[in-house]
């Protein structure tokens, strides 16, 4: 087994390189996340940027629109951003906004962390969501835009139902 020298490998991170800055210019959808790391024994963010055929990473000392400046991409995509519900992500005016499925279902009591919502309408809220992941898994496409609209109508009716239970306290 032989091992790559750096300077051998500089040529291929090359075309990798200008092939991920390609397919990000024709994107319609982006996964932003970030997390923390240690550099030198200093909190540093390593942000993630994924477009379905390419991940990106990028380190910064900060995690909020600083960074989302210095990296760039992000301050410059038009198109759908599926992020974790961050308010920085919210100061991207140009993005079409989609928080990720499974941090909802956190929020909704589904996993290890999260707020844990305790209306019993949250349960509901779940099974929504749940129900509409599995409808676009088994037909392996984007919902259509009548189903989306009923999708929508279902969860208005459930928040509906909530605030008449609690008398419109949240």
């Amino acid at each position: 087994m032989s091992i790559v020298k750096e300077a051998d490998a500089y040529p291929i991170l090359d075309l990798l390189e200008d092939a991920a800055s390609e397919s990000f210019k024709g994107s319609t959808v982006f996964h932003s996340d970030e997390t923390g790391v240690s550099v030198r024994g200093e909190n540093h963010w390593v942000h993630v940027i994924v477009n379905g055929l390419f991940t990106r990473f990028f380190a910064h000392k900060k995690r909020g629109m600083e960074e989302m400046e210095y990296i760039g991409i992000l301050t410059e995509f038009s198109e759908a951003l599926t992020h974790d519900c961050r308010i920085p992500y919210f100061n991207l005016p140009k993005c079409k906004h989609a928080v990720c499925g499974a941090r909802l279902l956190r929020e909704f009591g589904v996993g290890s962390a999260g707020l844990r919502v305790n209306h019993k309408r949250a349960g509901d809220v779940k099974e929504l969501l749940l129900g509409l992941s599995l409808l676009t898994r088994l037909q392996n496409v984007v919902l259509s835009p009548q189903r989306q609209a009923l999708a929508r109508e279902e969860y208005e009716a459930i928040i509906a139902r909530g605030l008449e239970e609690t008398g419109g306290a949240v």
